[in-house]
């Protein structure tokens, strides 16, 4: 938190760190007009520890994320960025606040089993758009990839 806070500037109890997010479960979460989750208990956290009120600003994607940064439309990206030669080149990223497990979501009446690349070359795919996913899947030989907007719209697209 810390070195991220040192990007934004000096911290005051007036300041108001606009903190950008994709609005999607499990890291936000809305219950009865009230904002949780994940990612918004770590941002609450940092603001009380620094003393800063914190804004938060929704985007579908870290490609509209990385836009609104660039515009100075938010202070800092709160969602997960993926770390590639691009991002490290033009962004101060931090070390991995929380690791997380990745997977292949199939319906669930799909029993074979997948044990490489090999295994999913004939699949369709949906994923992120202008994700290292997106990337990873076309550099290994996978062709039919769909990109989109949301994590809504890529369970959607799996459904």
């Amino acid at each position: 938190a810390a070195a991220i806070l040192t990007t934004v500037g000096t911290a005051s109890a007036q300041q108001v760190l606009r903190v950008g997010l994709q609005d999607s479960e499990p890291g936000v979460i809305h219950n009865d007009n009230q904002l949780g989750g994940r990612d918004i208990d770590i941002w609450d956290a940092i603001a009380k520890d620094s003393g800063l009120r914190v804004t938060y600003v929704f985007r579908d994607n870290s490609p509209q994320l990385l836009a609104a940064l660039d515009e100075g439309k938010i202070d800092v990206v709160g969602w997960a960025v993926s770390r590639t030669p691009t991002t490290e080149a033009k962004y101060l990223l931090t070390d991995t606040i929380f690791p997380s497990a990745e997977a292949l979501l199939v319906p669930q009446t799909d029993a074979r089993m997948y044990r490489g690349l090999d295994d999913i070359k004939t699949l369709k795919f949906a994923t992120l758009k202008a994700s290292t996913y997106a990337d990873y899947l076309k550099t290994n030989g996978i062709t039919d990839v769909k990109e989109l907007n949301t994590d809504s719209d890529v369970l959607k697209a799996v459904s």
